[in-house]
């Protein structure tokens, strides 16, 4: 049952990202010499996305493109007066959406730590997806979803350097219900943009907030309280924003991936059913740190 929440979760996020309450600003700066100068203000943690689209401009040009934001604050374009003795007439309107697409920094080969202390055994299942039957969705492209079960797996770690972009913390766990949305969760946002979205945290007991940034296995939060009784199990997934939807007709998408870990093996894909011992080392968890972090990493 505990395979079903996290699945439908998933989408809970990827539909949330258009609801946001004007997470970005334009600002348009009118210039003596009829230029005009166009900045963007960032609100949320996490890269965005960005696509301006002019239903009028008159006097000027512009080529649409997507734009990547990755900043909290800065310039995006500037239009010039192709007759410099008139005016810019126009008027636009954009859209945004969580996420690079297709990142180039992306890399299938980079080693993550699993989510647990060091010497903790793990079991490893992959989740099946549910949404179509439950809730009629498309299953989405590259579909991978992890689930641990173990031992005294309560204590949930980051799997890489990130900064934190979304939590949920306020879902009781309920224990006589085999299906619902509501679970709590936290999801980070990766130096190369994929994201990793962790999911089966305990009311009050995540630990992190929205922009905070975390280093490979900080503490993220508890999987149970301790009046609760069978909820530590954690799912876990990695994705990428694939497509914007910004063309028409166009949808936006996310693709899933299957991550290489660290094991007590060696770095390894998962596999289905197979039991691993969780390891790490000095290069996999410095990799992506700065010299600040390292320092103090290794003071």
């Amino acid at each position: 049952m505990k395979l079903i929440f996290f699945t439908l979760l998933f989408f809970s996020f990827t539909s949330y990202i258009f609801a946001q309450n004007n997470p970005i600003d334009i600002i348009v700066e009118h210039n003596d010499n009829k230029t005009l100068d166009f900045s963007f203000r960032k609100y949320e943690p996490g890269s965005y996305t960005l696509y301006i689209h002019f239903d009028k401009l008159e006097n000027s040009q512009y080529y649409p493109r997507e734009i990547s934001l990755t900043s909290n604050a800065g310039s995006l374009f500037t239009l010039r007066p192709q007759n410099s003795d008139v005016g810019i007439n126009y008027s636009y309107r954009y859209r945004y959406i969580s996420g690079i697409c297709n990142p180039r920094e992306l890399d299938s080969a980079f080693v993550y730590l699993l989510p647990y202390a060091p010497n903790s055994e793990v079991r490893i299942l992959e989740a099946s997806y549910v949404g179509k039957t439950y809730l009629n969705h498309k299953e989405p492209k590259g579909w991978k979803s992890y689930y641990f079960e173990g031992k005294e797996l309560d204590s949930v770690f980051a799997v890489r350097k990130g900064i934190v972009t979304k939590v949920i913390d306020e879902n009781d766990f309920n224990q006589d219900v085999s299906f619902t949305t509501e679970r709590n969760s936290i999801r980070i946002e990766h130096p190369d943009g994929s994201t990793a979205t962790y999911t089966g945290f305990a009311k009050g007991k995540i630990v992190v907030k929205k922009g905070d940034e975390v280093l490979p296995h900080t503490f993220l939060g508890s999987l149970k309280n301790d009046h609760e009784m069978g909820n530590d199990m954690l799912s876990l997934s990695m994705s990428f924003l694939s497509n914007t939807g910004f063309k028409e007709g166009g949808k936006a998408e996310y693709t899933m991936f299957a991550p290489v870990f660290y094991t007590l093996e060696g770095a390894t894909k998962l596999v289905h059913g197979k039991q691993y011992i969780v390891a790490a080392t000095d290069e996999i968890i410095t990799k992506e740190m700065t010299r600040k972090e390292k320092r103090r990493y290794r003071k």
